[in-house]
Parts: C-alpha cells; sequence; structure tokens
C-alpha cells in the first residue's frame, strides 16, 4: 500500500545529535527529510487499539474505564490466588509489587487487548515452559488467559496480532515516508519555557531545523515475506484492504513540538476509499470473532504445555482449571 503525506505547519522529526550550530536537526534519509516507518505504525496502532478499546468498552458497561479495571485486576487477583494454593508459591506477593495501577493504566486490564507498554503486556507462547520460575512472566501467561487476550498457544491480543507483540515480528512493514522533489529544511530559533512559572528558562536557547509546510512526503507498508504461525494471511490481507487505509487517513499529527503547531498533516492513501464504518466492522467481527473462540476454547495446548515442566506436571489440570473458571468470569463481564 501506498499513502502521501501532506504538512500542513513546520514538520521537525528528531533526528540525531546536534551537528554545529543546529541543536535539534529534523530526521533525514541520505540527506533527504523523512519520516520513519516507526513514527506512522505507532500512530496506526494507537488509532487501532483505540478502536478495539471502545468496542471492549460498550460490552463491559462500566462507568469508566478505571471502574472496568478495578474488576478486571480483583477477578486476576483471585486467580493468582488460586494458582499460588496448588503451587505453593507466592505470585499473588509478586503481583502486588509490579500490578499496574487501574487508576492511572486503565487499559493494562482490558480483555482482549494488551497495553504494550505496561506489566501485563503480551508475552511469548514458550513462557509457558517457565511456569512457577519467572514469576512475572508466569503472572503474564496468566493474564493472558484469564483476560481473554489468548484462547491457544500460539495466540496473541487483538493488537499484537496485527502490529507485533514480545516474541511476535510484525506482519506489516512500515518503510520510511520520503520527501517528493527538492526540499529545503528551514531552521528556527526557539527556547524552553518553565511549565512552572511560564517563564523562560535561562541558558535554554537553542535550533530547531524543520520541514515547511506543503511538503509531500510518500510513505509504504508491506506485508511481511515470511508471516509468523500467530497469524492467518488472509485477516492480514482484510486489515490492509479495509482497515488500514481508513486508520492512515484518521492521522492529524505528528513528530515533535505538537504544543507550538508543529507536525499537523494530511495522509491520502492510494487507491478506494475505505470508510470509518469499515473499522468499525472489523473490529466488531474481531472481537465477536475472539469471544466465540474464548467461549469454545478447551485450554488443552496450555495444559499441554505446562504438562512439559517438570515441577507442576502433575498439577497442569488443576492450574488450567483456575485459569478457566477465571476466564468464565471475565466473559460474564463483556458478553
Amino acid at each position: 500500500m501506498t499513502y502521501r503525506i501532506t504538512t500542513l505547519s513546520p514538520l521537525h522529526i528528531g533526528g540525531g545529535s546536534p551537528s554545529g550550530l543546529l541543536d535539534q536537526p529534523t530526521f533525514k534519509l541520505g540527506g533527504r527529510p523523512a519520516i520513519p516507518g516507526s513514527t506512522i505504525k505507532g500512530k496506526v496502532r494507537s488509532l487501532f487499539e483505540a478502536e478495539v478499546r471502545r468496542e471492549v468498552e460498550k460490552r463491559m458497561r462500566a462507568q469508566s474505564p478505571q471502574e472496568a479495571a478495578r474488576k478486571l485486576k480483583g477477578v486476576l487477583e483471585e486467580a493468582l490466588a488460586e494458582v499460588d494454593r496448588i503451587i505453593g508459591g507466592d505470585l499473588l506477593e509478586h503481583f502486588c509489587n509490579i500490578a499496574p495501577d487501574p487508576e492511572a493504566e486503565p487499559y493494562a486490564y482490558y480483555p482482549l487487548i494488551c497495553d504494550a507498554a505496561s506489566q501485563l503486556h503480551c508475552n511469548p507462547p514458550h513462557s509457558a515452559y517457565d511456569f512457577g520460575d519467572d514469576r512475572s512472566e508466569t503472572i503474564r501467561l496468566i493474564a493472558s488467559y484469564v483476560l481473554l487476550r489468548r484462547s491457544g498457544q500460539r495466540q496473541y491480543c487483538i493488537a499484537c496480532t496485527y502490529f507485533g507483540g514480545n516474541g511476535h515480528p510484525s506482519p506489516l512493514i512500515f518503510a520510511p515516508a520520503t520527501a517528493v522533489g527538492e526540499v529545503k529544511t528551514a531552521v528556527a530559533t526557539r527556547v524552553s519555557i518553565d511549565r512552572f512559572t511560564g517563564a523562560a528558562k535561562r541558558e535554554r536557547l537553542f535550533t530547531l531545523e524543520y520541514v515547511p509546510p506543503y511538503t509531500e512526503f510518500v510513505g509504504h507498508v508491506y506485508k511481511a515475506e515470511e508471516l509468523s504461525d500467530y497469524v492467518n494471511e488472509a485477516q492480514i490481507d482484510e486489515f490492509v484492504d479495509r482497515v488500514l487505509p481508513a486508520l492512515l487517513r484518521r492521522i492529524r499529527t505528528i513528530g515533535k513540538h505538537k504544543s507550538v503547531g508543529f507536525g499537523q498533516v494530511e495522509v491520502k492513501p492510494e487507491g478506494a476509499g475505505q470508510s470509518e464504518e469499515d473499522v468499525r466492522e472489523f473490529v466488531r467481527a474481531e472481537v465477536e470473532r475472539r469471544l466465540e473462540e474464548a467461549c469454545n476454547a478447551d485450554l488443552s495446548e496450555l495444559a499441554e504445555a505446562l504438562r512439559r515442566v517438570k515441577e507442576v506436571e502433575e498439577k497442569a489440570d488443576e492450574i488450567v482449571g483456575v485459569v478457566a473458571k477465571f476466564r468464565r468470569r471475565v466473559l460474564e463481564m463483556v458478553l
């Protein structure tokens, strides 16, 4: 897929160390201004995650994300306490030390989708083989099942499936977007402001390189040549055709210094236009599919993996029974 970005205001994307009289150079490739693929991927992933969370929130019928997170954290704590009873461990105690605060990080506890920046991010399937030994990975494994983010060992949450996660390479490659034609960057002199006093900070004058308004960039998104067996190729194709163009069009700002008007952009994917409803329909269908899988999952893959761990092999079925019990509690919250 090809898309074009037009800057509507000055654009600055951090591009390395100070050089000469320039304190903050902008990002370049081969001497030409460019926008890193990771910048675009991060924006698109954030927009997709927000859409999935909105769908999950509708189903949970909670007054706020924090209320939902408190309930889900409680379910997870009960599950860890019962697993501790079975294996004689201290998972719950360790969880209390690393658990995200539901008030500050409510998305860390959402069903079906993880918060990649939290302690409860998706972890690779082989973490089952360290069950009980690596307490953090064990907690993440239990959380991934209890919070319905996976129903089998070779599965990740909805967002990680399409954008990659810990141990799962992204099926989509976002190449850098490069400037079209001859582009001359400009330099602005600015001063840092103290957020507490509202006055200029002493000795904090700096020079900033930026790309001028109405500069055009061209970027490309490719499907990875080799897809991991954690994804379905047909689903990736549908995502690229129906969802990705609409998400790209939603991008309004990128780069640094947005609070002073920098980074306003317009993004236009090439090809047929996809509507916002395409995104919502895709997300609704994906959530429905995941919930149906969760309802029908027998967790046999998890049980098989735990039987390979000497310390818990005889307790595997009991552990899986606890996981299944609390998965049903979460299912009741979203069905």
